[in-house]
């Protein structure tokens, strides 16, 4: 669809393969509700990024909360499907149903802590630029 590139450190330009598209890009870039102003520049777009305020920083870190926050929700709902799963399925006998839900529970909780191990380290980078 389009090249990026960054000329400047606080700059992104855009090259769409098709001339046509410049428009529908710069489109989709303002309903995307990012923040930013994206500039026709003849065949290009060039985005300008603003300094990073510790205002915006923690805006960001808010939003990256929300993003890992949904994460985690879709992890317990994949968890919660499998339990329900093993339940209805009657497969097996009571002690290996147990044994298959502790292992989704393990599973469940290696994937929890990954993603707070994540949100950690990006609220750190985020807040320390």
């Amino acid at each position: 669809m389009a090249s990026l590139s960054i000329p400047e450190p606080r700059e992104i330009l855009i090259k769409p393969y098709e001339k046509s598209s410049v428009n529908l890009i710069q489109a989709a870039l303002l309903k995307a509700n990012l923040n930013l102003t994206p500039v026709v520049d003849g065949d290009k777009i060039r985005i300008k990024l603003p300094l990073l305020t510790e205002e915006n920083r923690k805006e960001n870190v808010k939003k990256v909360k929300a993003v890992g926050e949904k994460a985690k929700q879709e992890v317990r709902f994949i968890r919660r499907d499998t339990l329900n799963k093993i339940k209805s399925d009657k497969i097996a006998d009571k002690d290996l149903n147990k044994y298959f839900e502790e292992q989704v529970d393990k599973i469940t909780k290696k994937y929890i802590d990954q993603i707070d191990s994540i949100l950690a380290k990006k609220e750190k980078d985020l807040l320390s630029l």
